[in-house]
């Protein structure tokens, strides 16, 4: 395991220790994409592919390629290509702003306040992720890594770090508390969002 993989263990064990969530909120959009049968997003007007005028051919791409469990590297290269934006812009876009499910209905509180609640999200060294996400993920990964992230979640007796002063493990138990450490944080990557 190279320094720089240690120190990315590192940080998601420190993660999954402290466990820091917060209720993330939103706008409700207004724009021409809130139609029922429209592409299946959310715009975020400060987003260069949601203000792109052909965002829904691209939206549509990026799901149709998820649907088949395609990469997504070569879709998210041409839009970042035709935008002159950079790759990661279209990652986020891809991520955050995707939702597969139709425009709910704006009921209630929320014609009024125009906030919509996202839900819990968890703070990362990937940034906020939701929480559901990454519980789903804990709960398909495979059994000794599962094991071992739900001891990282709720164990209150493990190692304040998983590395000594010299950045090396100092047994085989935080090696393989890294090792799922990682597992997890290359299953939340942009990349496999």
């Amino acid at each position: 395991m190279t320094a720089e993989e240690r120190k990315l263990a590192e940080a998601w064990y420190q993660a999954l220790r402290a466990w820091k969530t917060r209720t993330l909120t939103d706008t409700v959009p207004r724009g021409p994409r809130r139609t029922p049968g429209g592409p299946p997003a959310r715009v975020v007007w400060g987003c260069p592919v949601c203000r792109s005028t052909r965002v829904a051919e691209w939206d549509e791409r990026i799901l149709e390629a998820r649907a088949r469990g395609e990469d997504l590297t070569p879709v998210v290269r041409e839009i970042a290509r035709v935008l002159r934006v950079r790759e990661a812009v279209v990652w986020s876009h891809a991520r955050d702003h995707l939702d597969p499910e139709p425009p709910r209905p704006l009921i209630g509180v929320w014609v009024y306040d125009r906030r919509v609640r996202l839900g819990e999200h968890l703070l990362t060294p990937a940034g906020w992720i939701p929480v559901e996400r990454v519980l789903a993920a804990v709960r398909e990964a495979p059994e000794a890594v599962r094991v071992r992230l739900d001891e990282i979640r709720i164990a209150r007796r493990l190692p304040r770090s998983l590395l000594d002063g010299d950045g090396q493990f100092k047994d085989k138990k935080r090696r393989l508390l890294a090792e799922a450490a990682l597992w997890l944080a290359d299953v939340l990557s942009p990349r496999r969002a």
